[in-house]
């Protein structure tokens, strides 16, 4: 046979990355579906404002649609990323603390129609009081 295999002690060669069964994205994200989190920046905020600061960077990520529009970026990358790692046939779960339709269905969206022919939403169901669930935007979801 013709076939070549690596040498194992060539530094050159690159290790072969394992694909998943299961990947869990927990995504950066604006934090503003934390309460703890809007908090703490609330407060931090006021501080600034009380001593006349310049508004730190990390307080205006929530408003500044510039901040906002690299955020979505950045997770369209680490949900692009996570399902390069997974097998076919594998799940994968995309999470964000954040109450934002960009940063959730649309980034799930996003991938969905970057690949039609490999990912899809599965349903799921969990026992949970349905006054506090509800249908998110993405079918299924």
């Amino acid at each position: 046979s013709n076939t070549s295999r690596p040498n194992p002690d060539d530094t050159n060669v690159l290790p072969v990355t394992p694909l998943f069964d299961l990947v869990l994205v927990d995504a950066e994200c604006s934090t503003d579906g934390s309460l703890r989190h809007m908090q703490k920046r609330l407060i931090k905020q006021q501080a600034e404002v009380n001593s006349n600061d310049q508004p730190n960077s990390e307080n205006t990520k929530l408003t500044d649609p510039e901040s906002l529009q690299k955020l979505v970026e950045l997770q369209k990358g680490l949900i692009s990323t996570g399902f390069r790692l997974l097998k076919p046939g594998g799940t994968m779960v995309y999470a964000t603390c954040s109450l934002s339709t960009d940063q959730n269905e649309g980034v799930v969206s996003w991938l969905l129609k970057s690949r039609p022919d490999q990912a899809s939403v599965v349903n799921i169901s969990f026992n949970a009081d349905k006054s506090m669930v509800q249908e998110g935007g993405v079918g299924g979801s």
